[in-house]
């Protein structure tokens, strides 16, 4: 929760990811349990067809659903320590373009609560072994945990590479 300075406006624009930590007694337990630390949570910020920003965000608020909502659904009311993590390079056009569709078809859809019980089981795809099998991208028509929804936003935006991506 430290403060990390220099302290800056945050201006939100597609590609943008926002890294979540919660500190509810629930979620810490659970992650505990599934031996990764500290609960977190991810969102990324898509333009929406209307020209107006959004975050999309699998579990949302500690759903079971698939949100698409204004970012400041999120900056200014989010109850643990939030992080972003700014894009670089703004995207062209046609990533654009890509995210917002992707975010579109991926919202209001049911979170993967399957994949995410699994994390605190033997049939985790984390480790090792498991990696080169398990926890490759689904593509756009599936069910998503909140970090996979991020990454598989940015594969289907052309911005990382789907065959390397765990």
């Amino acid at each position: 929760p430290a403060v990390r300075l220099p302290a800056t406006d945050y201006r939100p624009k597609a590609g943008d990811v926002f890294l979540m930590s919660d500190t509810n007694r629930f979620w810490t337990l659970l992650y505990r349990l599934a031996l990764t630390g500290r609960p977190g949570h991810a969102g990324i910020v898509v333009t929406l067809p209307d020209g107006r920003l959004g975050v999309l965000e699998a579990g949302y608020n500690g759903t079971l659903w698939t949100r698409l909502l204004p970012p400041e659904s999120k900056l200014h009311v989010y109850p643990g320590t939030l992080w972003v993590r700014e894009r670089l390079v703004p995207l062209t056009p046609e990533q654009d373009a890509r995210l917002t569709a992707f975010a579109v078809a991926a919202a209001n859809k049911r979170y993967a609560t399957g994949k995410f019980v699994r994390q605190i089981t033997q049939l985790t795809p984390r480790g090792p072994l498991r990696t080169s099998h398990y926890g490759r991208p689904i593509g756009s028509n599936g069910r998503y945990t909140c970090g996979e929804i991020i990454l598989e936003a940015l594969i289907d935006a052309g911005l990382i590479d789907g065959r390397t991506t765990r």
